[in-house]
């Protein structure tokens, strides 16, 4: 089967857009339409200072409602464990209501709404004895759990994640298919050259047998080698001997083909049909070449020095 432009663009390219957009539709039905609720927060320490045995520390909290939802009853749970919270301080740019109540190793910050976009901050001031400052944060809604997010830009880069996948997802199908379609060819990729059809047809021609070709002819892309094969053998079995030569010749041009380009057990049959017509086995030199089709021009000297040969030896 000779494959074309269209054929590329049928089984390869339009499935590989079908699965990318697959994969792209439900993440820009969720991005663009989807009221979706999402409560992100993030947190900044400055160095510990040490201070009379005493390890210091400024951090900072910024709790975002970064999705598509007001949310309602947010708390945030700020603690110290072994450490004491010396001072604590709420920046509210947003107009927001914020109520927070602070003991020596806890702050507990409430807001009754936030809405899309809005935002606010806290600062805190710790002291331990501990080298090491690990405070416990929690971040929650009536909605939705905080999530941390640790920074802007590995946002910005799963934002662009999903469209990643969906290009993944095409690209792996067109792959695929094209695959599939160089496989199918038996010859080059996309089946260009070597055409098996052409192939068969110019083997076909160089018999000069009408009833041969004819049929060949009409099988048109349906003849495959193997069939082929039969029928040079029915023919080369039938004919005296002054023509049986080009059967011979036929299924020697079968059995040069490259491995690579006809299926195995279609090339076993060809070989065994042209040693029952020969009477013998094929020696090394009948068995050694490997010509390839891709190259058109080189293929059909091949086939014209095989039938000039065969002619003169049967």
């Amino acid at each position: 089967m000779k494959i074309e432009i269209k054929h590329v663009l049928l089984y390869a390219i339009v499935p590989a857009v079908i699965a990318g957009l697959f994969t792209l539709v439900p993440k820009f039905y969720e991005v663009f339409f989807e009221s979706k609720a999402e409560l992100r927060y993030t947190y900044s320490a400055g160095p510990q200072i040490g201070v009379d045995g005493l390890q210091q520390q400024v951090t900072s909290i910024k709790i975002s409602n970064t999705g598509k939802k007001t949310l309602t009853a947010i708390r945030i749970e700020f603690s110290v464990p072994a450490g004491v919270l010396v001072a604590a301080t709420v920046e509210n740019l947003s107009g927001l209501i914020v109520d927070s109540k602070k003991t020596d190793d806890k702050l507990i910050v409430t807001v009754p709404k936030i809405f899309q976009g809005e935002s606010f901050s806290i600062s805190t001031l710790i002291k331990t004895e501990a080298e090491k400052i690990n405070p416990k944060i929690l971040v929650r809604s009536d909605e939705v759990l905080g999530v941390f997010d640790e920074s802007k830009a590995e946002n910005s880069s799963s934002g662009g994640s999903w469209l990643s996948s969906g290009i993944s997802a095409a690209l792996s199908v067109l792959a695929m298919a094209l695959g599939a379609l160089s496989k199918f060819s038996k010859g080059t990729p996309f089946g260009f050259f070597g055409d098996r059809r052409d192939v068969i047809f110019y083997i076909a021609l160089s018999t000069k047998c009408p009833p041969l070709i004819d049929i060949v002819r009409a099988a048109r892309e349906e003849m495959t080698y193997m069939s082929f094969a039969d029928i040079l053998f029915s023919y080369g079995r039938d004919l005296d001997g002054r023509l049986q030569y080009f059967s011979i010749a036929g299924l020697q041009c079968l059995v040069d083909i490259d491995s690579e380009q006809i299926a195995e057990q279609s090339k076993r049959v060809a070989r065994r049909n042209l040693e029952l017509l020969i009477g013998g086995q094929l020696n090394a030199d009948q068995l050694n070449s490997n010509v390839s089709i891709n190259d058109a021009l080189i293929f059909r000297d091949h086939v014209d020095s095989i039938f000039s040969r065969c002619k003169k030896l049967y």
